[in-house]
């Protein structure tokens, strides 16, 4: 099993940071390396959603959220896909200067010792650098009037 931990500090309400967290909009935009900012999407991942992705290189992975304490802590996990198990933690703590967000993605490559390689070769990294985008743009659009696009004033 490969874990890929990735910490971002978000200068953000905690409720803020949580909500974007789980914005499908941005979610696509920040794992398909898009250059614009999507336009207004309130569509948010639920306990019980499911969300299908698919990457420019990778393969496709149907994940569903199946833990949710909101703003603290939210789980999805891979529930059809190549991976032999994939799993999301997001973590949302308060801290005196803004928000500690971490990032825990748990997989198994398929394939036995050929998946293996490849993870070594390629998808750790790349699994690494789509967490570091992800964790970029959550930053991006909390810390400035961005957020508005993607949740209500009253929620954040």
């Amino acid at each position: 099993m490969t874990r890929i931990v990735v910490f971002t500090k978000v200068e953000a309400p905690i409720e803020r940071v949580f909500d974007l967290s789980r914005n499908v909009g941005l979610h696509f935009y920040s794992q398909h390396m898009e250059e614009n900012l999507p336009r207004k999407n309130r569509h948010m991942m639920e306990l019980g959603g499911r969300i299908k992705l698919k990457g420019k290189r990778m393969v496709t992975l149907e994940s569903q959220v199946i833990e949710y304490d909101r703003p603290h802590y939210l789980r999805d996990s891979q529930v059809r896909g190549a991976f032999k198990q994939f799993d999301h933690d997001q973590y949302f703590s308060q801290e005196p200067d803004g928000v500690m967000v971490k990032d825990v993605v748990e997989y198994t490559a398929p394939l036995g010792i050929l998946g293996k390689a490849v993870d070594r070769l390629y998808y750790e990294r790349h699994m690494e650098l789509l967490m570091q985008r992800r964790g970029a743009v959550l930053k991006r659009v909390a810390e400035s009037g961005a957020w508005r696009n993607y949740i209500d004033e009253g929620e954040a």
